[in-house]
């Protein structure tokens, strides 16, 4: 189901962030996360800019402004994964994605030592 953004989506809450990527002020790339990617983290790179690293960049502009980032990727996406790994981030631990197929969580900090510092 679709629906467009509300001006209390975008409020400011403590983990939630968006980045853009722009070329001459056209939209190239985008990328999302919610309560540091734990609860969603989405990142988008327009076809005809693929290959250039931009969700490399992208997720490395979260890690530069959050104390710590998660991304959840499907086992078999190779290339979103790559772009994980070459931003900093590391698996740390194996999901059920949505779909039911495996996922890898990826973060720049282990999950029990950013949970202990967020209560």
């Amino acid at each position: 189901l679709f629906r467009s953004l509300q001006p209390k989506d975008l409020s400011f809450q403590q983990g939630n962030q968006i980045c853009i990527g722009t070329d001459h002020n056209r939209l190239i790339a985008v990328s999302f996360l919610k309560n540091y990617g734990k609860d969603a983290s989405i990142i988008v790179v327009s076809p005809s800019h693929r290959g250039k690293q931009l969700a490399k960049q992208l997720l490395q502009k979260h890690i530069s402004q959050l104390s710590a980032v998660f991304c959840q990727v499907a086992q078999d996406n190779t290339a979103c994964k790559n772009a994980c790994m070459h931003a900093g981030l590391r698996p740390v631990k194996v999901l059920a994605g949505p779909a039911g197929k495996p996922s890898l969580l990826f973060s720049n900090v282990q999950e029990e030592t950013f949970c202990k510092h967020q209560h």
